[in-house]
């Protein structure tokens, strides 16, 4: 209580320093697997929700913490 929320990620890539927020917001976990995997299961399920036929095709290998940042 009393303390702002902070974004469960990573600082540091590109635009953020270019907008200069503290890294004091972040809690520099590594949850871009997660995001990443979470992602693909929501395509998933709404592919099938909306009885959308999706072609099987290999999901992407999850980005690296330096391949993010090298965007």
């Amino acid at each position: 209580m009393g303390v702002d929320a902070k974004l469960k990620t990573v600082a540091g890539r590109p635009k953020d320093v270019q907008l200069r927020i503290s890294p004091d917001r972040f809690t520099s976990e590594d949850n871009g697997a997660a995001v990443h995997n979470a992602y693909y299961e929501l395509l998933r399920v709404a592919g099938s929700e909306l009885d959308v036929i999706i072609t099987p095709t290999a999901k992407p290998k999850t980005p690296t913490p330096q391949e993010l940042r090298n965007r």
